[in-house]
């Protein structure tokens, strides 16, 4: 009820549910299943980038992930695995520099993340499964672009510019989706509105001006 909108509300100002739809799982086992991936991880990374950090990281990362989700599918889908995946792009990469990283991420484990990345999309693409594939894979870009920050100082500035890019383009991607069809039937409702508003308005005109004795008086063209 509040936590989730369909694309129409997204696009019409409710942007905190990129946020707030991560909170929302509609099936027990998928709720368990990021639970737990964010209980191992989140932990782990809080303890290294500090609590503040943390919530700034899974902010972002969230809002990232469901909004290239709603500008590629049409929908923010639901659930924190954009997020799991950002997480994991982040201790993946920069698990030799912080060795609490590998307490979790082994070989078998890093081997799950990548087949279940690669298994939903196959998933999704024969039509058994309807994932977000977007959110996991841009969650993950994310999460590698954090960790390249890290990673490599010297070159921080060319990173923080493609972050900034990357993310900003999160947001173009929620107004501006031509690929889109829910994007276009949107953007038609909005101008049937915006039609619709003018045309009330000069008929309020219309009829003020004849209240007031100046029946020549016209609506005048719409504008």
């Amino acid at each position: 009820m509040w936590g989730y909108y369909p694309a129409h509300g997204v696009r019409d100002g409710a942007l905190w549910s990129l946020v707030t739809s991560s909170f929302v799982h509609i099936a027990v086992w998928h709720f368990l299943f990021n639970l737990y991936w964010l209980y191992h991880l989140g932990t782990r990374l809080e303890k290294v980038i500090g609590s503040l950090r943390w919530i700034a990281f899974f902010v972002l990362a969230s809002f990232v992930s469901s909004a290239y989700q709603l500008g590629i599918s049409g929908d923010t889908g639901h659930g924190a695995s954009g997020v799991a995946y950002a997480m994991f792009g982040f201790m993946w990469l920069t698990r030799k520099r912080f060795p609490i990283f590998t307490e979790v991420l082994d070989r078998q484990t890093i081997a799950i993340f990548f087949l279940w990345l690669v298994g939903c999309i196959v998933a999704t693409a024969v039509g058994a499964a309807q994932i977000a594939n977007t959110a996991h894979v841009t969650g993950m870009l994310f999460g590698i672009g954090c960790g390249a920050l890290v990673i490599w100082k010297a070159q921080s500035r060319l990173i923080m510019s493609a972050l900034a890019i990357f993310t900003l383009s999160s947001l173009l991607v929620i107004f501006w989706a031509p690929w889109s069809a829910e994007w276009i039937s949107w953007r038609a409702r909005r101008t049937h509105v915006k039609e619709h508003a003018l045309k009330r308005v000069g008929a309020t005109r219309l009829a003020i001006c004849q209240g007031f004795g100046f029946p020549w008086v016209g609506a005048g063209p719409e504008r």
